[in-house]
């Protein structure tokens, strides 16, 4: 229904002569600007198991959108690829805010996860995350490792610096403007941005 929705929307600004280019996959007819996000997290649990990683707690985005489910399934095939069974891996609810990843690291902590590291959906969430496990007094990378997606300029500032996906954002904003400024043809066009993951101080190999 929210695809449906979203499509009478931009058929209708297409209708009167406007050029839309998505920045994502939305399941509606359009040009495209797709990063990786399935191919990201897969690596992603690669290089977390590749730490020593066997056990994981994910918080979730809104269910909706397809960056949630892309990303959920490439870490779960990154997970299946490392021999980790799926039940090492528990899930929370999250809405891609601050506030939202710190309440579902709250949950996970209060649920007596035995989680080592916590991989969040976005950065947001992930610097959330962050933040509850530093008022819960929990080390990070000591005794629980953090690692999130997008790689914005708030994870290389952070305390620990967060590990995350790099998504290259400008180019992507520019190849968007590029597609809607070209000529417009029969077939639509859908570029693959590739992406890559950049370990940093907030993840370790887990305690003993």
């Amino acid at each position: 229904a929210y695809s449906e929705a979203l499509a009478e929307q931009i058929g209708a600004f297409a209708a009167a002569g406007g050029r839309p280019v998505f920045i994502g996959r939305h399941h509606v007819a359009g040009d495209a600007v797709l990063p990786d996000n399935v191919g990201g997290a897969r690596a992603l649990a690669l290089a977390l198991a590749e730490l020593g990683h066997r056990r994981f707690a994910v918080i979730g985005g809104p269910e909706r959108l397809t960056t949630t489910r892309d990303r959920l399934d490439g870490f779960r095939a990154g997970l299946v690829a490392a021999r980790i069974a799926p039940g090492a891996c528990t899930f929370a609810a999250g809405d891609f805010s601050f506030a939202g990843g710190a309440r579902a690291t709250e949950m996970l902590l209060d649920a007596g996860t035995d989680a080592t590291c916590i991989f969040a959906l976005n950065d947001e969430m992930a610097l959330g995350a962050l933040h509850a496990l530093r008022v819960r007094g929990i080390a990070v990378p000591g005794r629980m490792s953090v690692a999130g997606f997008d790689d914005i300029p708030g994870a290389r500032e952070a305390v620990p610096a967060l590990a995350s996906v790099h998504i290259p954002l400008h180019e992507l904003g520019v190849l968007a403007v590029e597609c809607a400024l070209a000529p417009r043809g029969g077939d639509l066009h859908v570029r693959h941005v590739p992406v890559r993951v950049v370990l940093r101080e907030s993840v370790s190999p887990p305690a003993g």
